[in-house]
């Protein structure tokens, strides 16, 4: 089971609660994971380059390939569950006016639990 530094979805800062720094862990750090992997942009984290989902080159552009873009996020997401996680099921929704991507899935974790996956990026 890992541990991970809670982050803020809103405000994407580091949580302290009276003064102490916040941490997760397993499934809750699980899908922490998964949520920062599905908004990072390829080459966005200076530390690892290949990080993070090609937005610019393969998602967002004209006549997307949706079997591509499924099998992008299909593996970030099962990279961000840990070693051994599988999907369940992925469902994506491209909205073409707004130009965003809703994904809805089930992974199963590695140690059985199955996380519900509703983010849009």
């Amino acid at each position: 089971m890992s541990t991970d530094i809670k982050i803020d979805r809103n405000t994407k800062d580091i949580v302290f609660e009276n003064g102490l720094l916040q941490l997760v862990s397993g499934s809750e750090a699980a899908a922490q994971r998964i949520w920062t992997r599905l908004h990072t942009s390829i080459r966005e984290w200076f530390l690892d380059l290949n990080f993070g989902l090609p937005f610019k080159s393969d998602i967002l552009v004209k006549n997307p390939d949706m079997g591509l873009i499924s099998a992008l996020f299909a593996d970030e997401i099962e990279t961000g569950g840990g070693d051994g996680s599988r999907m369940e099921k992925l469902d994506m929704t491209l909205g073409t006016t707004e130009r965003d991507l809703d994904v809805d899935g089930i992974v199963t974790l590695p140690d059985g639990t199955q996380l519900e996956i509703s983010e849009s990026v």
